[in-house]
């Protein structure tokens, strides 16, 4: 049996929005499988009111993480590290005695309280506060695969949204409203002595999102088996910044104002056996001189990136393997900052969801990317490597279903 908060299948109407993704990607995480229940820091500012098999509940999940590098070379950010990681997501359907949707989340990634008054299906406001207190940027270029840091720095930020979001037909809404984020930059370990960071700066700017979602879920287990979810968001901002940074080859202040644009797409096919063919698609766009946004170390390196996995999720009751293949094109200007190049990056992997009773799960992954420029899994230290792999517990407490 399955559950479906959306039955809509509008192909056409998904059809054009794909074409807009493709046209206007957006920023997101991209290290390996995207586990659906488990919604990253930018997962959250792009997909809005994410669906879910529960309307309300608790879920925390936490265990080890851990990076591989085929050759470790610390002046390249290649070295193996393990670290806890996890996170703790509520979601709630009131505000008091209102009715509304309330996501509070926690993690390494960043902390993220947002609330949409109203129901989805009727027309509200988004209030949403945010922070990262453990970003890294890492800003370099590519040298033939090996990609070369040259500047590493760390810091923080923070900010604020303000939204209008509308439903436009059954499973379509659209949201506009501007925004405010406050940066602030500091040297580590790990920066040169010849780069100089970026000065701290506050930016602002509009934001205008599209979601078109149509997934259904399996009643017993909670993973989805059929639908899609196709998320675009495309923003204007305008930034403080007006001191120069970088080293000797490339230095450079920020222009003023950017535009950025992009999309998340996911794809569920299910199979007569049980099974489900996945479909995850990731990517971003952005000006070549957004260098803050550019190199930040969560995501692919580059002003252009597009990150894609097909998966086959193997049903087995309680337990569910869901082995994967992945590519991924990278877009990064040179040493100088001028030029680009173009690289092509292939690996693969595994997802293991084993469901052990109504409230707990055992949660495994593993992936690897030919591009070792990967997000890190520490705290304390930017690096990357070619290997990724995950494993832990996932408890949920007050979750009720649709």
């Amino acid at each position: 049996m399955t559950c479906s908060p959306r039955r809509d299948r509008r192909v056409l109407s998904l059809a054009g929005a794909l074409a807009a993704s493709l046209a206007l990607p957006a920023a997101l995480t991209a290290q390996g499988y995207r586990d659906y229940r488990a919604p990253n820091f930018q997962d959250f500012g792009l997909v809005r009111a994410r669906p879910t098999p529960w309307k309300t509940g608790f879920v925390v999940r936490g265990g080890l993480a851990g990076s591989l590098a085929a050759d470790e070379d610390e002046a390249l950010a290649l070295e193996n590290a393990t670290a806890f990681d996890g996170f703790a997501w509520f979601r709630g359907d009131h505000l008091g005695d209102r009715e509304a949707q309330l996501d509070l989340y926690a993690a390494r990634d960043g902390v993220i309280a947002s609330i949409r008054d109203g129901r989805p299906e009727e027309t509200g406001g988004r209030l949403e506060l945010s922070g990262r207190f453990f970003p890294k940027w890492r800003e370099g270029f590519y040298r033939g695969d090996t990609y070369v840091p040259t500047g590493q720095y760390e810091g923080r930020d923070f900010g604020a949204y303000l939204g209008f979001a509308a439903p436009i037909a059954d499973g379509m809404t659209a949201e506009i409203g501007p925004f405010w984020r406050r940066y602030e930059f500091e040297r580590g370990d790990q920066t040169l002595a010849t780069y100089t960071i970026p000065d701290d700066f506050d930016t602002f700017g509009g934001r205008a999102q599209f979601q078109h979602e149509s997934l259904a879920f399996d009643r017993e287990y909670g993973r989805p088996v059929d639908g899609f979810l196709l998320a675009i968001r495309v923003e204007y901002e305008h930034n403080g910044s007006d001191q120069p940074f970088g080293t000797a080859l490339w230095t450079s202040s920020l222009p003023s104002a950017f535009w950025r644009g992009g999309g998340h797409l996911e794809w569920y096919f299910p199979q007569g056996d049980g099974s489900v063919w996945e479909w995850q698609l990731d990517a971003s766009m952005s000006d070549e001189s957004d260098r803050v946004h550019n190199f930040d170390a969560s995501k692919p390196a580059g002003h252009l990136w597009v990150d894609t996995s097909i998966g086959y999720r193997l049903d087995f009751g309680a337990m569910a393997l869901t082995p994967s293949g992945r590519g991924q094109f990278t877009r990064t200007v040179e040493e100088s900052g001028s030029g680009a190049s173009d690289k092509f990056w292939f690996g693969g992997g595994f997802h293991l969801d084993w469901r052990l009773g109504d409230n707990f799960s055992v949660i495994g992954d593993y992936s690897y990317l030919s591009n070792a420029n990967r997000p890190t899994v520490a705290w304390d230290r930017d690096v990357g490597g070619e290997h990724q792999f995950f494993a832990g517990l996932e408890l949920r407490f007050g979750t009720t279903g649709r």
